[in-house]
């Protein structure tokens, strides 16, 4: 099987389930772990950072005109003919959003299909928190935790998987979600065993310890963005 992560949480998540080898490409963000630098880099930003106010000005200019802040490189994902893509739909600021791969994906069915296959352009999604449903629609793909996979077993186009999670819990079942699409199961549930011991560690020496003080984090200086 053969990955490509456009998302950097994704490309970890890959590999603590056990996929490093699978994953042939990666996004320009992605840079950890750092064995998986030598991959083929797929993705690139359209505006260059100079300084947060005139990047500021650049994405607003940008999303005013419609169009994303982000390209993918798609002939060389059409050569590296992946069996699954793993992006995201929670900020299309933040990284290549699912629309983007969605339209990539459509064209490379268009392109399967004039080469002589009878397919539809047709997709199901399924929800990270029940592998076994099937929706007929994408529309859920931004709700809080709705983690999804889009696939038609009739096309001879990658699987889509579009990571939302909204809450630590979340991003636990979506490693699992992962897992279980690139056939790591076992893999997926050791290594969120794992982080969760980690994470109720941590939550028993906090219980120990004096209240902590309110403190703002600044996800940007200018304009102010207070991350909540």
């Amino acid at each position: 099987m053969k990955v490509v992560s456009l998302l950097p949480s994704a490309t970890e998540i890959i590999c603590l389930v056990g996929g490093t080898d699978m994953l042939v490409g990666r996004s320009h963000e992605c840079d950890y772990p750092p064995n998986i630098r030598d991959r083929a880099i797929l993705t690139g930003a359209k505006n260059k950072f100079e300084s947060c106010q005139q990047m500021n000005d650049a994405v607003d200019a940008t999303l005013s005109t419609g169009e994303g802040l982000y390209y993918i490189k798609e002939n060389l994902i059409k050569q590296l003919q992946p069996d699954v893509i793993i992006t995201q739909s929670l900020c299309n600021v933040c990284s290549v959003d699912l629309r983007l791969v969605q339209q990539l994906v459509s064209d490379m069915a268009k392109h399967n299909s004039n080469n002589g296959s009878s397919m539809n352009c047709s997709s199901n999604g399924v929800h990270a928190g029940s592998p076994n449903q099937v929706k007929n629609d994408t529309a859920s793909a931004a709700a809080p935790g709705a983690s999804i996979i889009i696939n038609d077993p009739d096309l001879n186009t990658p699987k889509i998987i579009s990571l939302n999670p909204f809450t630590l819990e979340e991003v636990l079942q979506d490693a699992l979600l992962v897992g279980d699409a690139l056939g790591l199961q076992q893999q997926a549930q050791e290594a969120v065993a794992g982080l969760q011991r980690r994470i109720n560690a941590a939550q028993a020496f906090l219980a120990q310890q004096p209240p902590l003080q309110h403190r703002t984090v600044s996800s940007w200086c200018q304009t102010v963005m207070h991350v909540p």
